[in-house]
């Protein structure tokens, strides 16, 4: 369900691009460096997590506690946009 919705939006992406944006060239060159941007985020988020995770728990505040908590996120959440 997931992947559906990020084909959504990717698709209404790239037409919202292709609207303001007259050249194809131009709106496709968006369209990329914006999926590039979140992969590069969704990167960083896997590195954060990572270092929360080797830190001591209770050194970690709850709110952190539950962002770094393997159970709720996963990694390759942007899978369909690398093709991984």
């Amino acid at each position: 369900m997931v992947k559906l919705q990020q084909h959504v939006y990717m698709y209404l992406l790239q037409r919202y691009l292709m609207m303001r944006y007259p050249s194809k060239y131009e709106s496709k060159t968006k369209f990329l460096r914006l999926m590039s941007t979140l992969i590069d985020l969704n990167l960083l988020r896997e590195t954060h997590v990572k270092s929360c995770i080797e830190m001591a728990q209770d050194k970690l505040s709850p709110l952190l506690r539950e962002v770094c908590d393997y159970s709720q996120i996963g990694f390759g959440s942007f899978s369909a946009i690398t093709g991984n």
